[in-house]
């Protein structure tokens, strides 16, 4: 049984069946990480707008690293 004050997610899915379907959660939905790692790079590539190709490419590496963990 579910508490109330738990937060839930729903997120709909091609099911087996070629259907779309419902589902209910307690954790986040699978495209989260997804999302989260496009507004990662996003950032890290306009922080790096205005560094030098070599300060720049050290930056980026380290979003790379970071977005692999997710």
């Amino acid at each position: 049984m579910q508490r109330d004050d738990e937060q839930s997610h729903i997120f709909y899915r091609i099911g087996d069946d070629g259907e779309w379907e419902q589902c209910r959660t307690n954790e986040w939905p699978p495209y989260r990480a997804a999302r989260q790692a496009m507004v990662m790079i996003a950032d890290g590539l306009e922080r790096t707008k205005s560094m030098s190709p070599t300060e720049r490419e050290i930056e980026l590496e380290r979003v790379g690293q970071l977005v692999e963990r997710i």
